[in-house]
């Protein structure tokens, strides 16, 4: 099955519309299978948010600490955006939406998509340290450092409302290449990064300082992938509100020229 794969979409939009005890089962199950697709589980949460009794069995997860630490941000916006009112006020106790450096709530990404920026202020959101902290994890052109997805055509592969849910849910969807991992050797050394190359003789990995360290194969005592990524998901605790809004109208600039 391929990535976003359209009858899988629909698939699963169905399970949402025909909220039944059955299909609610399906939804669940999937959003807490830890193996399935990460983009699968995204929209099995979003299929959940749309009904009363879907909405209530995602929160009761979240209450119970059932609900992957991935899938937290996912499930907080897609319940703050439900049709349901008592999903919505509900979801606002358990899983309340992330404020910004300015006190405001943050609106699901399919509203903050309507809103234009200043680009040229995004720019200095990006390269600021203390708010975006972007150029610490990505590049752009020659900027920052090549710890997570370039960014320099991004406003060609990510709409708006994407740009908004990499920023807001970065842990649902990790692209491929750049998830975290934890290495232990059998001298009890432990290096967390990038697996930047594997073969049968080394593991060579790359830390959140971009340093590598080559450990022999022969060495390798465990190694575990983490479900959670470098960017955190309170990243936009940073910055205010319309620093985050300026900061997407950036990125949604950097196209092929």
């Amino acid at each position: 099955m391929t990535e976003n794969d359209p009858a899988r979409m629909a698939e699963l939009e169905s399970l949402g519309g025909k909220d039944d005890e059955a299909s609610r089962q399906t939804l669940l199950n999937l959003v807490l299978d830890q193996n399935a697709g990460a983009w699968e589980r995204v929209l099995a949460v979003k299929a959940l948010a749309q009904s009363k009794a879907g909405g209530s069995a995602l929160l009761k997860s979240a209450e119970e600490e059932r609900l992957p630490a991935e899938m937290r941000a996912s499930a907080t916006f897609a319940c703050a955006s439900s049709p349901v009112a008592e999903v919505r006020g509900e979801g606002a106790k358990v899983l309340p939406v992330p404020r910004t450096k300015d006190g405001k709530a943050v609106p699901p990404p399919q509203q903050l998509a309507e809103l234009r920026g200043d680009a040229k202020a995004g720019g200095q959101v990006f390269r600021d340290p203390k708010s975006g902290q972007c150029t610490a994890c990505h590049q752009l052109g020659n900027e920052g450092q090549p710890l997570g997805p370039p960014l320099t055509k991004i406003g060609d592969k990510f709409t708006r409302r994407q740009l908004y849910e990499s920023i807001l849910t970065p842990n649902a969807s990790i692209a491929k290449g750049y998830e975290q991992w934890v290495v232990k050797t059998k001298a009890g050394q432990v290096f967390t990064g990038l697996i930047a190359e594997e073969t049968k003789e080394q593991l060579r990995i790359k830390d959140s300082k971009a340093e590598y360290h080559d450990v022999p194969a022969a060495d390798v005592a465990r190694k575990m992938r983490q479900r959670m990524g470098m960017m955190a998901d309170n990243a936009v605790n940073l910055m205010t509100l319309q620093e985050l809004v300026d900061l997407v109208e950036f990125l949604a600039e950097q196209k092929e020229k």
